[in-house]
């Protein structure tokens, strides 16, 4: 009778232990998927039509990660989100060149480790160390694009060199032009046209700017980026303001259509990864990085989206090779919109552009 009651009590205490371990089970085995969760996924902001989930596979069979990639409008965009968490919640975002200072002066951006990035030695010099980051100890550069103007050659035919008065002399144009729509680059290249500058500019400086741009607008089709195109196919107007890049495909299919410098000097833009502070898999950004700049999937999606490289060992498209590939000798030419210009004077021109007849 002792051994039935010492073997019941045993029984009792396995089936307590059972229930509480089960218990034990039902409450934290959500927060164990959830930190398994974390531990698998990479979060990754970039830039609309530069990259997208197709390609990305091959990284999360080799790497058991699920890459979750999400999309900025605008790099004031991703500045505000960073500032706003420190950071938290990404481990790689894509933000233009002027965007990078601020990042790394409030601190919100950690350095990353060249050593981890065998593609680096392949990158046009023409793109690395410029003024926003000197050694590129932060940013690693993916998209480059020049500004200049898409034309119709049937339309000038006898002309061959262009200049931002082609595009804002309303005077002297008997034509119609299309636009890009940030009010950023607009005003910074107004301002260039008028001054010879961007930065430093002050009250009167940016009433001739608007009184430039509500002027011209008079001669604007459209404000567009995604559709500017568009307006050169369907001959709705000779001339554009674009960036080389987003016109690329569009000049290899019509050979009446072009991409020209302005002769006085332009505007560049590089789009480049960072890596956030706050990440917690610095290691698999860095694996990322390097599976998106290998040459079979860059290729890929420079096909897909109608970019140049920014790596050498990337064929360059005939057509487009005195565009496509970076040089010193272009960059002297060029500025980036790194002026520094109030949230009240970019709304209050854009307002006065909108709001004008």
């Amino acid at each position: 009778m002792h051994k039935l009651n010492l073997m019941a009590s045993a029984v009792r205490l396995c089936m307590i232990i059972f229930w509480v371990v089960l218990f034990i089970a039902f409450l934290f085995i959500p927060l164990m998927l959830t930190w398994r969760s974390e531990t698998k996924e990479l979060n990754v902001l970039v830039m609309p039509n530069l990259i997208n989930a197709d390609y990305l596979d091959a990284f999360e069979k080799a790497h058991h990660i699920k890459v979750n990639l999400s999309y900025a409008e605008s790099n004031e965009e991703v500045v505000m989100k960073m500032q706003a968490t420190h950071g938290l919640g990404y481990d790689l975002i894509m933000v233009s060149d002027y965007a990078i200072p601020p990042l790394i002066k409030d601190g919100l951006i950690q350095k990353i480790d060249k050593k981890k990035l065998p593609f680096f030695k392949d990158f046009y010099p023409a793109l690395l160390n410029h003024v926003f980051d000197r050694d590129n100890e932060y940013s690693v550069p993916y998209y480059w694009g020049v500004y200049g103007f898409g034309i119709d050659k049937n339309y000038f035919k006898n002309k061959h060199s262009f200049d931002w008065s082609d595009l804002f002399d309303v005077q002297h144009m008997p034509y119609f032009v299309g636009m890009r729509e940030s009010p950023r680059e607009l005003i910074l290249i107004a301002a260039f046209y008028l001054f010879g500058r961007i930065d430093h500019l002050g009250d009167e400086e940016y009433d001739a700017i608007k009184r430039l741009l509500i002027a011209q607008k008079t001669h604007v089709v459209m404000y567009a980026d995604e559709r500017i195109n568009n307006l050169l196919v369907s001959q709705e107007c000779p001339l554009i303001l674009t960036i080389s890049g987003d016109i690329a495909h569009t000049v290899r299919r019509y050979e009446t259509i072009d991409f020209v410098l302005p002769t006085s000097g332009g505007f560049v833009d590089i789009d480049s990864f960072v890596i956030p502070i706050a990440s917690h898999h610095v290691e698999e950004a860095h694996a990322f990085l390097t599976y998106i700049y290998d040459v079979s999937i860059l290729k890929k999606y420079i096909k897909l989206f109608d970019f140049f490289s920014p790596l050498q060992t990337v064929k360059v498209h005939p057509t487009l090779a005195k565009l496509a590939i970076p040089t010193p000798e272009m960059f002297e030419r060029l500025l980036f919109f790194d002026a520094q210009l109030s949230p009240d004077i970019i709304d209050d021109i854009t307002i006065a552009l909108k709001t004008a007849p």
